[in-house]
Formats: C-alpha cells, sequence, structure tokens
C-alpha cells in the first residue's frame, strides 16, 4: 500500500501518537545501557503513560545534548549544537533558507513511509549519535529536485563517539561518518 493513502493532502506525515513514539523510538532505544530516556510535554518531564502529546524525548537526561522534537510537520533530532530536519514533504515549500540555514535538512521523501518506518529511521539515526562528543558538518550544493525555497544540500555529518567500530550510513542526501 502507498503512504500517500494513508496521508491526506491535509494531514502531515509525522503526526505521531504517543503509542507510536513509544513502541518504535523509546522502546528499541531504551535496551541501550548508554541512555537515559526523559520524555517531555511543554518542556516538562511527563509519564510514559500520559494523555499530553509527547513533544520531546532526550536521550542524555539533563544534559540535553542528545534528544529529538516531534513537531508533526517537522521531526529535529539535536546532537549537541547540531540540528537534523525531516520536514513533511508538504510543508517543504513553507520553509526558506533563513529556515534551514546551518541545518542538516532530510531530502528524502517521508510521505511514502509508514509511521513505523519514519520512527524506525530515527531510532537508528539516533543510536548511532549515542556516545557524541564531536560533530563536523560539511555541505555540498544539490540541485534543488523537491521545488523547495531553500537550497538543497549533500551533508557529510561526521561524528566522534565512544564506539568501538567505525561506520559509514547513508540516508538520502545525509552521509552519517562514526570516527
Amino acid at each position: 500500500m502507498r503512504i500517500e493513502e494513508l496521508y491526506p493532502e491535509t494531514d502531515w506525515c509525522m503526526k505521531f501518537t504517543n503509542e507510536e513514539i513509544l513502541k518504535y523510538f523509546v522502546e528499541p532505544l531504551s535496551m541501550n545501557s548508554d541512555v537515559d530516556i526523559r520524555v517531555l510535554s511543554d518542556d516538562e518531564e511527563i509519564p510514559k503513560d500520559s494523555d499530553k502529546q509527547i513533544e520531546t524525548v532526550c536521550l542524555d537526561g539533563e544534559k540535553q545534548e542528545l534528544f529529538i522534537n516531534f513537531l508533526e510537520c517537522q521531526t529535529s533530532i539535536f546532537i549537541m549544537d547540531t540540528e537534523i530536519m525531516f520536514i513533511d514533504d508538504n510543508a517543504k515549500k513553507n520553509y526558506t533558507s533563513s529556515d534551514t540555514a546551518y541545518n542538516v535538512v532530510y531530502e528524502g521523501n517521508l510521505r511514502c513511509m509508514t509511521h513505523k518506518e519514519i520512527l524506525e529511521m530515527l531510532a537508528e539515526i539516533i543510536s548511532y549519535c549515542i556516545g557524541t562528543y564531536e560533530i563536523y558538518v560539511e555541505e555540498e550544493k544539490m540541485d534543488n529536485l523537491n521545488h523547495s525555497s531553500y537550497q538543497t544540500f549533500k551533508y557529510d555529518v561526521n561524528l566522534k563517539a565512544n564506539k568501538s567500530e567505525k561506520k559509514k550510513l547513508n540516508y538520502n542526501n545525509i552521509y552519517i561518518n562514526i570516527e
């Protein structure tokens, strides 16, 4: 089944329920002993069974150097001072270069992915960022194939992390190099 059938034109593709966030994002990451998970709404910690919508999940406790924000039309991963933006394809036309400048912006098509697939991808990316103590981003201009009103780039996200193995990962226009 194509995902466009699941997301009417007027709905955001990242309008996740708390249950989806907990099952496909929080639970897999909670198995890692190096994370200290805090679930927040309106910048206040909430119990996982709260009726309040989950807006932020911190993975390093109070430090807040590794966290994710869920905003329905956009989900952002923050690694130290670097933001990786995942923008609903239908919202990209509303973003300008001033919105995306100095951030890493995913240019893959999210509307063709299920909530489970999106959340699992986000959890996978975050799992590779655990233990990062240094991040450096290089960008190279790309042709603007999505017709957005901001410049698109290929990004090399270079992480120095407390991990024993080096890895190179690719998520569309984002290349993550773990040193």
